[in-house]
């Protein structure tokens, strides 16, 4: 049997924002982009940091562009709290739903990322959101994004 992984905290790492023009949506310097760097305790490593992960977002619109982790941090709970990350800058910018266009839960199975989490329902064949066309997952931005429960469903 495995050896469980215990979970991580996102703030016991760095995250480098960098912010761009949301030009789909003609909204200035709303688009984000964050780096996951942490400490490389490898000695050949230069300056000592090194990527785990990335995500990126729409914070008007409230758009997720994708989270991704390296596969030593996955499943670590740290997805989740990336989520309340967007989310608190989300409603900072006005947006009051967080969504991403994705395929149905058939077409990608196990590697659907809000199947169970919190309230993400599927859209079915409704657009997302008004500024695309595709189907996905949204979720109303609570007041405070910090209460949602961060559950580790692997200890359940």
């Amino acid at each position: 049997m495995p050896k469980p992984r215990h979970p991580l905290l996102l703030s016991t790492f760095q995250i480098y924002r960098t912010t761009k023009n949301d030009t789909w949506n003609k909204k200035p310097n709303t688009e984000f982009h964050c780096k996951i760097l942490a400490e490389d305790k490898d000695p050949n490593a230069r300056a000592g940091i090194k990527e785990i992960g990335h995500f990126e977002y729409r914070a008007t619109v409230g758009q997720v562009g994708g989270i991704y982790l390296l596969p030593d941090y996955k499943n670590r709970l740290l997805r989740e709290q990336i989520l309340v990350y967007m989310m608190r800058d989300m409603l900072d910018h006005g947006a009051t739903h967080i969504w991403e266009t994705s395929p149905p839960e058939e077409e990608w199975g196990q590697m659907l990322h809000y199947t169970g989490l919190w309230d993400f329902q599927y859209t079915g064949k409704q657009p997302a959101h008004p500024s695309v066309t595709g189907s996905g997952y949204t979720m109303k931005i609570p007041n405070d994004p910090r209460e949602l429960r961060i559950i580790d469903r692997m200890l359940l």
